[in-house]
């Protein structure tokens, strides 16, 4: 789950219904997951990923994807059908805790994106980093450089030591630098300029 400043999550990192619970009866069959193959996602070896987007945040998620293959042995492709693996989805800023702008829900393989949440570019693509993280097994970092961080990603965010050695138990890394920059240089209509890792020895 992605926070702005100042909120910490919800340690269970599910969606608190509480009162809003009749209100979101009528999205439980949009809440289903529409991928069936989530398994994919921690079986030892190369990945070949499938993800099906419904979110207007696609093209942040498919640089944070981009970044992804050059961290672990993966492969990743649009999927639109039940084989996917990954969903990202926009879900109402109702199903949201306050601040919250995304939520990755591991068993599932989805990713739910507020889609009212205002971010830059930047805190777009980094959050998106984030959320597949969890996806590949990585759990939140008390580093604050870390893109495992909580809340606000800084701009010289890297995958460190610890967030390494997490995925090096899940998954074949394509690395083995101690730390792993993450960069994005902004969008050019639309389109990511760049998404590549950058090596600190």
């Amino acid at each position: 789950m992605r926070c702005l400043p100042g909120l910490m999550e919800n340690r269970s990192g599910r969606l608190k219904l509480g009162f809003q619970a009749p209100l979101l009866l009528l999205f439980l069959a949009p809440l289903l997951p529409a991928c069936d193959n989530n398994r994919a996602l921690s079986k030892p070896g190369h990945l070949d990923i499938g993800v099906h987007f419904s979110t207007a945040e696609a093209k942040q998620y498919k640089s944070a994807l981009d970044f992804w293959t050059t961290v672990l042995d993966m492969t990743w492709h649009v999927d639109d059908t039940r084989s996917c693996a990954i969903e990202v989805v926009d879900r109402p800023t109702a199903m949201f805790e306050p601040m919250v702008i995304a939520n990755a829900l591991t068993p599932d393989g989805v990713i739910e994106v507020n889609y009212r949440a205002d971010l830059s570019a930047w805190e777009s693509y980094a959050t998106a980093v984030h959320e597949i993280g969890h996806l590949f097994g990585l759990g939140h970092n008390h580093r604050a450089r870390s893109v495992m961080f909580y809340l606000d990603v800084a701009e010289d965010a890297i995958l460190d030591r610890h967030d390494l050695k997490v995925l090096k138990k899940f998954h074949k890394l394509r690395t083995n630098a101690k730390e792993v920059r993450i960069r994005f240089d902004g969008l050019k209509d639309g389109h990511s300029l760049l998404s590549t890792a950058g090596i600190v020895q």
